[in-house]
């Protein structure tokens, strides 16, 4: 009896460590404070944008926890954003690697999307980008992209009320009113144009103002490398901006 407890003790113990997954696969332990400060360097090197060094640190730390997706995700953006020769494609990969072990991992799907859109492949990033504004529906950031996607397929009908949507979320964001503009253009809708012309005119002076580009901190907040607390979750977004639409902010 004793020795058959003990055997038990060792099994259970074994479970606790290696946890597998249904795939087989062992699950790497939670990652240890060290690593999770050498992420948020990285995260910070990104913000002074230092790509090749924030990406020299996400990958060692790849190596080291190769199951910690957060940091596989921060890596292709590290990649994406250091534009070597084939770094999109191999930003790509990371990210597709990462939905293969998890098929809902939004930021994942938002990159995988970013980059297919980045190299001309509207049809794939488009159904990256709905997967997550279906998700995710207060991501303005992924109804602009998704509007963006329709819009180069030529699909203006369907581009424009993401456009809107993009905008209801985030009056903010200054590319979707000329997305929005350029989708009534080519509707004929010339007069609806005109007024969001003005509005994206009048937007221009506004520090709160936002453009979505492919570039570091303006590819939305899915997009940006994700510094994360002790407990190994991703920091809360940032509050939406508040205060007049078309003014100066007083001082």
């Amino acid at each position: 009896m004793h020795r058959r407890h003990h055997f038990r003790t060792i099994v259970l113990s074994m479970l606790l460590v290696t946890a597998c997954t249904d795939s087989g696969t062992p699950q790497i332990e939670e990652p240890d404070p060290a690593a999770i400060q050498s992420n948020n360097r990285a995260v910070g090197l990104m913000g002074r944008f230092e790509y090749e060094q924030a990406r020299d640190q996400f990958e060692a730390l790849v190596e080291q926890w190769p199951g910690w997706n957060e940091v596989r995700v921060n890596l292709a953006i590290a990649t994406l954003n250091r534009q070597g020769d084939g770094d999109e494609a191999r930003a790509l990969q990371i990210v597709q690697d990462v939905l293969e072990d998890d098929p809902g991992h939004l930021r994942a799907r938002y990159m995988a999307g970013l980059v297919q859109l980045y190299l001309g492949e509207p049809g794939a990033a488009q159904e990256a980008f709905r997967a997550v504004a279906e998700a995710d529906p207060d991501d303005a950031f992924a109804a602009y992209y998704l509007a963006q996607c329709s819009a180069q397929l030529g699909d203006y009908e369907n581009a424009l009320p993401q456009f809107r949507r993009a905008l209801a979320l985030n009056p903010y964001l200054r590319s979707a009113y000329y997305g929005a503009f350029q989708s009534l253009q080519r509707l004929g809708r010339q007069d609806e144009a005109s007024a969001l012309a003005a509005d994206y005119q009048r937007l221009e002076g506004n520090p709160r103002s936002q453009l979505a580009e492919f570039k570091y901190t303006r590819m939305g907040p899915k997009g940006s490398a994700l510094a994360v607390n002790t407990g190994g979750e991703g920091e809360a977004p940032a509050a939406p901006l508040q205060g007049a639409l078309f003014t100066q902010p007083s001082t």
